[in-house]
């Protein structure tokens, strides 16, 4: 990525400009907050307890209206936002749109991984375990 680029991105962070378009539009997570889990990226003191950055995530959502408060967003130091959801029919609409080809939705599997060590051998979540997979 070009300066301009990156230093573009980041002024677009600094004045809370939303990356996303669309009729479900996501509600920012804010990166300072007190009474909250933890810090709502991975970091040397939260990075092995994946539910606590997710709860971190939707900590305040309440307060959001519509889609704000199951669709949320992060955008920080010249990284590209990072969205997520708990809206199933956002949820759909990826994975039905989306694919393994260039230009398109960057799906994540790996805190998937990480939440389901940490629920257990046999959870619903991300089809772990052998009950579930069956």
């Amino acid at each position: 990525m070009s300066f301009q680029a990156w230093s573009a991105r980041v002024l677009q962070q600094v004045r809370g400009v939303n990356p996303f378009g669309g009729d479900c539009l996501p509600s920012r997570v804010s990166l300072f907050g007190f009474g909250r889990p933890t810090l709502p990226f991975p970091h040397l003191w939260n990075y092995k307890n994946p539910i606590k950055i997710f709860e971190t995530f939707y900590w305040g959502a309440e307060k959001e209206r519509g889609s704000g408060r199951h669709n949320r967003f992060i955008y920080v130091a010249g990284w590209p936002p990072v969205l997520l959801t708990r809206e199933p029919a956002v949820i759909k609409a990826v994975l039905g749109a989306t694919g393994d080809k260039p230009g398109q939705f960057d799906r994540d599997p790996g805190p998937m991984v990480g939440i389901a060590r940490e629920t257990g051998e046999d959870s619903l979540l991300y089809s772990n375990g052998l009950v579930w997979r069956t």
